[in-house]
């Protein structure tokens, strides 16, 4: 059987420099705990790209990917983190 990597990516916000988590709701996992906004890559998907849709689906926020700034990745395998190209949050 082969191996498969789960990919999440994880949009966090920050406003004057405090992390702004949200309350999970509707998902069937967690629900009622606060978290950032994530979800699972799927097929095809960039991690830009699933970013930018969990946080329609999650929260109703539209990012748009003109607006892009930075973010991290890294794997269970190791602890470097790797910088990669995201979206920042514009309303």
């Amino acid at each position: 059987m082969r191996y498969r990597t789960i990919v999440d990516a994880m949009l966090i916000l920050v406003r004057g420099g405090e992390v702004l988590p949200a309350e999970r709701q509707g998902t069937g996992y967690a629900d009622g705990r606060w978290s950032v906004t994530s979800g699972h890559l799927e097929q095809g998907e960039t991690i830009a790209q699933a970013v930018i849709r969990e946080a329609r689906e999650e929260i109703g926020i539209t990012l748009v990917p003109q607006t892009c700034d930075s973010s991290i990745y890294a794997t269970s395998a190791t602890p470097k983190v790797t910088p990669a190209s995201a979206c920042s949050s514009r309303r």
